[in-house]
C-alpha cells in the first residue's frame, strides 16, 4: 500500500480508535487568560480564576498504587489533534508548552496532579499496529507492547485475556469482512486489493494471538510476575 493511510485521514482513524476504545473526556484546567483591569488585578491581588479546556477522546487506564502513594493513578491516552485544535485558541505555540501550564486535570469527578507527559512520535494506535505505514506484522515479542510493566501487574493468566482473547481466536470471517467493509475508502486511498490482502491477513492471524501473548510472557522482559500456572 505504499506509504500507507496518511494526513487527514489517519487523524480520523486515530481518533475512531481512541473513541472505540473508551471514547472518554478530560478537562484540563489552567490558568484563566483573562486578568481583571482595575489596578488590583494588575498588581496581581485579584485571583484570575481558571479556565477548563476539554480533550476528548481520551482513553484511560488506570494504573497500581502502592499502599504509600497516591490513592488513584490513571494513565491517559490523548490524541494530538484534539491538543492541537486547543493551541492557537491558547496562545500556546506547542503541546509541551500546553501541559507545562495545566494546573492539574479533572476526570470522574476527580481533580488529579499530572505526574508525567510523555509525546510520542505519532500518536496513533493504528501506526504501532500496522508497522507504520507499511502495513506489515514483524512478530518480533517486545515490539508494540507498553513501555512500563506496572500496567501488566493484573494480568494472573490466560482468564486475564478474557472474554477478548476468545472472542478474536473464534471471530468468523463474515464478521471480519463486514467491519472492512465500512472503512471509509479515504482512510486506504481506494486501494480496495491492498486492504483485502490485510483483511486475510489479519483473519489468518486471528490464531496467533495466544501465540504472541506466550512469546512476550516468556521473554528477558518477564512482564507478568503475577502469572499462575493452571495446573
Amino acid at each position: 500500500m505504499g506509504s500507507g493511510i496518511c494526513g487527514a485521514a489517519l487523524v480520523r482513524a486515530a481518533n475512531a480508535m481512541l473513541t472505540a476504545l473508551g471514547g472518554d473526556q478530560v478537562s484540563l484546567l489552567l490558568p484563566a487568560m483573562a486578568t481583571a483591569s482595575d489596578a488590583a488585578g494588575q498588581l496581581g491581588l485579584v485571583d484570575p480564576g481558571v479556565q477548563n479546556v476539554i480533550i476528548a477522546p481520551v482513553v484511560a487506564t488506570n494504573l497500581p498504587t502502592g499502599n504509600l502513594g497516591p490513592t488513584r493513578r490513571i494513565e491517559f491516552t490523548l490524541p494530538a489533534s484534539a491538543v492541537d485544535v486547543q493551541l492557537p485558541t491558547l496562545g500556546m505555540g506547542s503541546a509541551e508548552a500546553l501541559f507545562n501550564a495545566v494546573l492539574g486535570l479533572v476526570y470522574d469527578g476527580d481533580l488529579l496532579h499530572i505526574e508525567a507527559v510523555v509525546t510520542e512520535n505519532f500518536a496513533c494506535l493504528l501506526y504501532t499496529s500496522f508497522n507504520a505505514g507499511e502495513w506489515t506484522f514483524p512478530d518480533y515479542p517486545l515490539r508494540g507492547v507498553y513501555a512500563r510493566n506496572e500496567v501488566y501487574e493484573s494480568v494472573r493468566g490466560w482468564e486475564s485475556f478474557e472474554p477478548w482473547l476468545s472472542r478474536i481466536e473464534k471471530m468468523e470471517e463474515d464478521v471480519v469482512w463486514s467491519l472492512a467493509g465500512e472503512i471509509p475508502p479515504e482512510w486506504y486511498g481506494g486501494e480496495w486489493d491492498e486492504l483485502e490482502k490485510l483483511v486475510r491477513t489479519l483473519i489468518t492471524r486471528r490464531g496467533m494471538v495466544r501465540e504472541l501473548i506466550e512469546a512476550f510472557r516468556v521473554s528477558p522482559r518477564r512482564p507478568f510476575p503475577g502469572w499462575r500456572e493452571q495446573a
